[in-house]
């Protein structure tokens, strides 16, 4: 590297460092800021059900909450554990039923007075059919998307939360939110697994 690309390389670092107080104040006011680096999900150990195979377990952060109280799980949201890939022994989906979701004992999303909707800039949405052409569909009726939150989040570079979420009732919404097209949806609000997995937050 010769002295004037390192300068000019020093110069373009330190015009990056001075706009991040900027960058840092616009995701707290408008990207949700720590709520959404760290979604509520991450707050609550994962219930995990798998009567097929006991040795599947949910990687990631949720993976090393397991256990710390279970007891405050029991009514989150009727779970199972199914394998992306069926030769690997720890790559696991939780797959969440949006339909029948319920919220952990003491947890609340409900609206704060005078609260906005936030979309988590971190996060990811996007329909299942998007991705694979091989989903082994059992009720035609139902339609899954994917969510990640907050992509590089641990020692593995993986997501904090990836969750599979199912749904009837939500489909045409789900689709809205899965383009990104949350103007048409202002009028409705989301469900309470997108709060609690971090899609979305109420800020002021």
């Amino acid at each position: 590297m010769t002295s004037r690309s390192y300068t000019n390389a020093v110069n373009h670092l330190q015009e990056l460092m001075n706009g991040l107080p900027r960058t840092v104040a616009e995701f707290v006011s408008n990207g949700g800021g720590a709520q959404s680096v760290l979604p509520p999900a991450l707050c609550y150990p994962l219930e995990e059900r798998s009567s097929d195979n006991d040795a599947h377990k949910c990687d990631g952060e949720l993976d090393s909450m397991h256990g710390e109280d279970e007891s405050m799980m029991g009514s989150v949201q009727e779970v199972y554990i199914e394998s992306d890939d069926e030769d690997a022994e720890t790559a696991t989906s939780v797959l969440v039923d949006m339909d029948n979701f319920l919220g952990p004992s003491g947890w609340s999303c409900v609206r704060p007075e005078d609260g906005k909707l936030i979309r988590n800039p971190l996060a990811l949405l996007i329909a299942k059919e998007c991705i694979t052409t091989h989903i082994s569909v059992q009720n035609s009726t139902k339609k899954e998307y994917i969510l990640n939150v907050n992509f590089a989040g641990n020692e593995m570079f993986e997501s904090h939360i990836r969750v599979t979420l199912m749904t009837e009732q939500y489909i045409n919404l789900m689709d809205k939110y899965a383009k990104q097209d949350d103007a048409d949806a202002d009028d409705q609000v989301p469900p309470e697994c997108l709060f609690f997995y971090g899609l979305f937050s109420w800020g002021k």
